[in-house]
């Protein structure tokens, strides 16, 4: 169980996505996030405040795209019932996130990364925030599981998938 000092990661805290720190700081969060949500079923009112406070206003809209329902979860095997999205040796699979525009997009396991053009200019050039809502979303989506939607497709409609989505992504730079 983390003590007092440890679980109060947020408080005061001033992000800097260039700092080692930081990075130690948003992974133990995240860490004990589901460790709470693991517990009781639910995000504590600390670790929400914990995660607002260092993820701003990015957390409240991937809270906002979460309880909205806008994160689909795709394979090419039966979702996983029990146990953590993560896991490397489960089936192929990915995240796609309805955003508030209507675009979506489409993000992979473990990675932070997104096509949006607010995690380019923010996160890639400017370096101000440390993901974009999406990115932060489809965490929240994969802790939290109740609103995310599932989508089984085959072997070679998830390869197309992916050649698609490399060849759009190729087209855009």
């Amino acid at each position: 169980m983390a003590s007092d000092n440890e679980s109060s990661i947020g408080k005061d805290f001033t992000p800097n996505p260039y700092s080692v720190k930081y990075d130690e700081i948003v992974d133990r969060l995240l860490k004990e996030s589901v460790e709470d949500f693991e517990k009781s079923g639910k995000f504590s009112d600390k670790i929400l405040l914990s995660l607002y406070n260092v993820f701003g206003e990015v957390f409240e809209r991937a809270l906002e795209l979460h309880e909205e329902g806008r994160i689909t979860h795709i394979s090419s095997s039966a979702p996983v019932a029990k146990g953590s999205c993560y896991h490397r040796n489960n089936a192929r699979w990915l995240l796609q996130v309805k955003g508030f525009s209507g675009s979506i997009y489409t993000l992979f396991p473990e990675i932070n990364f997104c096509t949006c053009l607010s995690f380019r200019s923010q996160v890639l050039n400017d370096r101000v925030i440390f993901t974009c809502k999406h990115v932060l979303a489809g965490w929240l989506a994969t802790v939290d599981r109740g609103k995310l939607s599932y989508q089984q497709i085959t072997s070679k409609q998830f390869q197309d998938f992916l050649l698609y989505q490399s060849f759009c992504n190729h087209a855009d730079a």
